[in-house]
């Protein structure tokens, strides 16, 4: 991949671009700890209210343990067209593409003001928690 001048390969700017993501945070997940944990340990915003987007350079499968929100997932060609998007992908969710060359994964409707993803229009945070308890209780709320 062709650098630019920032040290970002030029296909993950196109794909950013592509999906209306910027502005952005680009963190590049290059290294071992970076690609362990992610998204886990980072929050979705910068202090500014810019909203983090990670890249994951030779990614064609992503997983969503231990996340505290939904993410938004796209997965992009060496060109850096985007090939597939999945969006709101819950926690304990596992999304793949086997042509993706890299990939990139934002938190879904980012609050600026808070710096964490939107709270549904009742005010509950689907995606908070883990996985099918937080579903359960979820579908509870809905039901009374």
């Amino acid at each position: 991949m062709r650098r630019r001048l920032g040290g970002t390969p030029e296909p993950v700017l196109r794909a950013i671009a592509e999906l209306g993501w910027d502005p952005a945070g680009l963190v590049v997940a290059d290294g071992f700890a970076a690609r362990l944990f992610g998204m886990t340990v980072r929050a979705p915003c910068r202090g500014a209210g810019t909203p983090v987007v990670m890249c994951l350079p030779r990614t064609r499968s992503v997983h969503t343990c231990f996340m505290r929100y939904a993410l938004d997932i796209a997965f992009a060609d060496r060109a850096g067209h985007v090939i597939r998007l999945h969006k709101g992908v819950a926690p304990w969710r596992v999304v793949s593409c086997r042509t993706a060359a890299f990939t990139l994964e934002r938190a879904t409707a980012v609050d600026t003001a808070t710096g964490f993803p939107k709270k549904e229009e009742n005010g509950v945070d689907r995606f908070s928690g883990f996985g099918i308890l937080n579903e359960l209780s979820f579908a509870a709320d809905l039901a009374r």
